[in-house]
């Protein structure tokens, strides 16, 4: 897990104030890193604290609804995953639902996933907090 110090910049007047945050080049310039310009972005505010999510495009979810899975249990250390069976190059985390890989459509790009080989055709995508929590490298 990479980690950095941002800031928040205001700017405009009092009628139009705009905070922007400003993130560090260790993180921004990180490979993992799955924002870029001129993306739009969910934001959250939960328990002191702002989640920034990328808003998934419609030939994302598009992409998305072809996959084919199958749930598999305790395949790795007791997890239940959805495993799967047909896809492409955008996937969704095997435990959490992440968005993973990149859309071929519009080549939004989303975290790097973790690929698990289970034979057969089958493979489980995992991003990289999840197969950590399972202890995977």
């Amino acid at each position: 897990m990479l980690k950095g110090v941002g800031k928040i910049v205001l700017t405009g007047g009092r009628k139009s104030r705009t905070y922007h945050i400003y993130i560090p080049p260790e993180i921004a310039l990180d490979d993992s890193f799955p924002f870029r310009r001129g993306d739009k972005v969910e934001l959250e505010l939960k328990n002191g604290e702002i989640i920034v999510r990328q808003i998934m495009k419609d030939c994302c979810r598009e992409v998305l609804s072809k996959i084919t899975y199958r749930d598999k249990p305790e395949v790795i250390k007791g997890r239940k995953l959805k495993v799967e069976v047909k896809g492409s190059s955008l996937h969704e985390c095997s435990l959490c639902g992440r968005i993973l890989g990149y859309c071929p459509i519009c080549r939004s790009k989303y975290e790097t996933p973790i690929i698990i080989s289970l034979g057969g055709g089958e493979a489980a995508y995992l991003c990289k907090d999840c197969s950590r929590k399972l202890g995977l490298k």
